[in-house]
């Protein structure tokens, strides 16, 4: 992971660790790409970081972290899913919870990451494909809906984000942005 820029008065600090996104195969303009949400305390780095894509056959969103366990990246897949195209009706926090959790819909399959095929265990949750994995160092759990791939933000590739996710913001910086 590239150094991290950091400020004490930013809302958001980028993590130490790497972060993965969603990628389409084809370079258009009419991706956009955003900065969807991170956990951790004001002013300290990032627990994890949820990155979004969306083009008009495709939408993604894909958090990176370091869980501490299977059951967090489980977890982490069931939230994305639920906010990729809203969450479906009559579900609640705990019932994703449940969802994410039941071992009888988790499989292992693999996902196409920077190239590579990565082992991953994948699921369907409330109709949305999601897959989970710590194969690459870094932890990513990831949601879609069409035909997308995985790979590493890179320093220098991330003018396709109103907020680049590797560097310090505030708040104004962030409120610019609107997926």
């Amino acid at each position: 992971m590239p150094a991290a820029t950091q400020s004490d008065s930013a809302a958001y600090q980028p993590p130490a660790f790497d972060l993965f996104e969603a990628h389409v195969f084809d370079d258009r303009e009419d991706i956009t790409r955003w900065l969807h949400g991170w956990n951790g305390l004001v002013g300290a780095l990032t627990g994890d970081v949820t990155l979004g894509l969306s083009a008009p056959d495709a939408r993604a969103l894909v958090t990176s972290s370091e869980w501490a366990s299977e059951w967090d990246a489980r977890i982490a897949a069931g939230m994305i899913a639920a906010q990729l195209d809203g969450l479906p009706q009559g579900v609640d926090a705990a019932g994703i919870i449940r969802a994410a959790l039941d071992n009888a819909v988790w499989q292992p399959s693999s996902l196409a990451v920077d190239g590579h095929a990565v082992p991953v265990l994948r699921a369907t949750l409330f109709g949305r494909a999601v897959a989970h994995t710590s194969e690459v160092g870094t932890g990513f759990a990831v949601a879609w809906r069409g035909d997308v791939t995985i790979r590493r933000v890179l320093p220098g590739g991330t003018g396709e984000y109103t907020a680049d996710p590797l560097i310090a913001h505030s708040y104004e910086d962030l409120e610019k942005q609107t997926p």
